[in-house]
């Protein structure tokens, strides 16, 4: 924890990545307080969403849902009734149910087969999730149905906690999960934005900088790496219909007011690939630049 009346930072280790906070123009004491309440409803945020946790709301789902309708909060009722709308504004790009494809990706290539790529299909998909608004349960449609909200719920985390740090007077401020998901409100102390380096998918150089200011930024990519003269990409994204993983390097940021939307439709664009400009007319607002390993700089979409 480091911090002075100016400036104050802090860090911990949340949903899978390290979680960065910035806090300027406060006393170290508010501040001390503000990223503890900010870390203390990010752990609660992540033990509902992640379906590592068999008691959260997520894993209770996974593990009851497909034989009977279960009870949840209000939260992720809206939260499951928001994903499926951002799953039919992206034509089915953006999906939190596709565990089914890709348990069969991790298996040894000899024994993943036209067969099992069906099973997966079949299993796979937010249109499996049926939701009873009213009465306030979630079905599966299929046994072997999932919910995986991955990178989505630090988006879900960022939103959360913005309302917390207005209510708390803070005007400027970084809140970072691994520099792929960022929250910046106000200014940075030495200049009039926070100025993040999006980094080409091969090279690793950054190939854009993207400059915030009361808004969120999300970085999704499918990274060459080599090692041992080996190459592979680092990510696994589903292509949607097909099942398929994605197979080509590319990095895509997006920026909104929204950080739930941002994760979306980083991970939605690399999904659908040359058909994502098709649904972005759907998200006005938001600003998406894409790199691939063809382009040594970036391309503005919107």
């Amino acid at each position: 924890m480091r911090g002075t009346s100016d400036i104050f930072h802090d860090c911990a280790r949340a949903m899978g990545t390290r979680l960065d906070v910035v806090l300027t123009g406060i006393p170290r004491d508010e501040a001390e307080a503000v990223a503890g309440r900010v870390f203390d409803r990010i752990r609660e945020l992540e033990s509902t969403l992640s379906r590592f946790r068999p008691d959260g709301e997520t894993g209770r789902l996974n593990r009851l849902a497909a034989a009977a309708p279960v009870t949840v909060s209000p939260f992720l009722r809206d939260l499951l009734v928001a994903c499926r709308r951002f799953h039919d504004g992206t034509d089915g790009a953006f999906d939190i149910a596709l565990t089914p494809l890709l348990r069969r990706h991790r298996l040894p290539e000899n024994e993943r087969t036209d067969d099992n790529l069906r099973e997966a299909l079949a299993a796979s998909g937010t249109d499996r999730i049926v939701v009873d608004p009213q009465g306030c349960t979630v079905r599966f449609a299929h046994p072997a149905t999932e919910i995986d909200f991955g990178a989505v719920g630090k988006g879900i985390a960022l939103d959360a906690i913005r309302p917390m740090l207005v209510e708390a007077g803070i005007a400027n401020a970084l809140v970072s999960f691994g520099e792929s998901s960022i929250l910046a409100l106000g200014r940075h102390p030495y200049g009039e934005h926070w100025e993040i380096g999006i980094r080409h998918p091969v090279t690793d150089a950054v190939a854009h900088t993207v400059r915030l200011r009361d808004t969120a930024l999300s970085v999704s990519g499918l990274r060459r790496i080599t090692h041992d003269n080996v190459t592979d990409l680092q990510g696994h994204i589903v292509e949607p219909g097909t099942g398929r993983l994605v197979a080509r390097p590319v990095t895509v940021a997006v920026s909104s007011g929204s950080a739930f939307e941002a994760e979306v439709l980083s991970t939605a664009l690399i999904a659908a690939g040359t058909a994502a400009p098709g649904f972005l007319h759907r998200f006005p607002g938001v600003e998406c630049h894409t790199i691939d390993a063809t382009t040594p700089e970036h391309t503005l979409l919107s």
